[in-house]
């Protein structure tokens, strides 16, 4: 990252880049995932896509060699943001009025959880440091 971020300027956008590179997939493909779970009817496929790119971009913004990964791991990681949309709108559909408060706060209530708890699993990996085969893991990168 040294030889990318040359001072204090820099590092701002650079931050600032990585921060919204997450917002990004939502904001540009939202509308197209939507339109495709109305025509198709095929959430559950949009959703698993969707996870399945997020899983991804979780796995590439582990790898520390160089700050374009970080960014191109955001980016993949912010899918998972357009199929909340999706799920709400499925809900919507399937449950009538008197359910869909209760489901919608229960969807919402797992969400801020995850939000809230999921950084917290970290400590659990602070004094990991083993290679499988060639591929160095740590604390929270993995080297290759």
């Amino acid at each position: 990252m040294n030889q990318v971020v040359q001072n204090k300027d820099q590092l701002d956008i650079y931050y600032g880049l990585m921060h919204a590179s997450s917002f990004l997939p939502c904001l540009l493909f939202i509308n197209v995932f939507a339109h495709l779970g109305d025509k198709y009817r095929r959430i559950k496929l949009i959703i698993l896509l969707l996870n399945f790119l997020t899983i991804i971009g979780s796995i590439v913004y582990l790898i520390q060699s160089s700050p374009i990964y970080i960014l191109l791991g955001r980016f993949l990681s912010g899918f998972n943001l357009a199929a909340r949309p999706l799920m709400i709108g499925e809900m919507a559909r399937v449950y009538n009025q008197e359910e869909l408060g209760t489901k919608i706060q229960i969807f919402r209530g797992t969400y801020v959880f995850g939000k809230a708890c999921g950084p917290l699993l970290v400590v659990l990996f602070l004094n990991t440091d083993f290679f499988v085969g060639p591929i160095h893991i740590q604390y929270a990168t993995f080297h290759l």
